[in-house]
């Protein structure tokens, strides 16, 4: 070691400069969600989610207006009025999950309905419109999900709590799409 005065002051530097470069200096930039599951109707306790930074219902639409002709083709070839809802409950389901096709599966999260359980979420992504989006899940054989719509910004904590009142209408959403056929050409 030639010149120990240099490592000294290599050392004091990176030791001043440690606090600006730490966690806790980003803690300040990050925005958290906590998140709660009291849906009491769901048979399983528990939804796979992430977080979109786009609203996802225009694709989930685009989906079902891409299909419309096999789904209603699919539809009229059932015998009974079970069966109708079982394959249409899973033309729902399809198109819905399809939105996840682009989310990795690190970015997707499980929450559990336990009684007093809930999950933290945080990002240092950025301030803005952000959708908390759940995989559709079974109740009473009809497939539903949540999509819930938040601004967050930088040093905030927003707490949600995903209930049977703010559920998404995937059937609602569903039935428009295929109600109001195009114009003929």
């Amino acid at each position: 070691m030639r010149n120990p005065t240099t490592v000294i002051l290599g050392l004091c530097l990176a030791a001043i400069t440690l606090p600006f470069n730490s966690p806790a200096a980003d803690d300040d930039k990050a925005w958290a969600i906590g998140l709660w599951l009291d849906s009491p109707d769901l048979e399983t306790p528990a939804v796979q989610w992430t977080v979109f930074d786009e609203d996802p219902i225009p694709g989930f639409k685009e989906t079902l207006i891409r299909n419309r002709n096999i789904h209603q083709k699919m539809l009229k070839n059932t015998e009974d009025e079970r069966r109708m809802r079982s394959v249409r409950s899973a033309q729902i389901s399809t198109a819905w999950d399809r939105c996840f096709k682009r989310v990795t599966g690190d970015k997707v999260n499980l929450l559990t309905g336990g009684p007093g359980e809930s999950q933290g979420y945080s990002s240092d992504g950025g301030d803005g419109d952000k959708w908390i989006v759940t995989k559709t899940v079974s109740v009473h054989g009809a497939p539903v999900c949540w999509c819930l719509h938040v601004e967050v910004h930088q040093g905030e904590t927003i707490q949600l709590k995903l209930t049977e009142k703010n559920r998404f209408d995937l059937l609602s959403a569903y039935e428009s799409v295929m109600t109001n056929l195009p114009p003929d050409k």
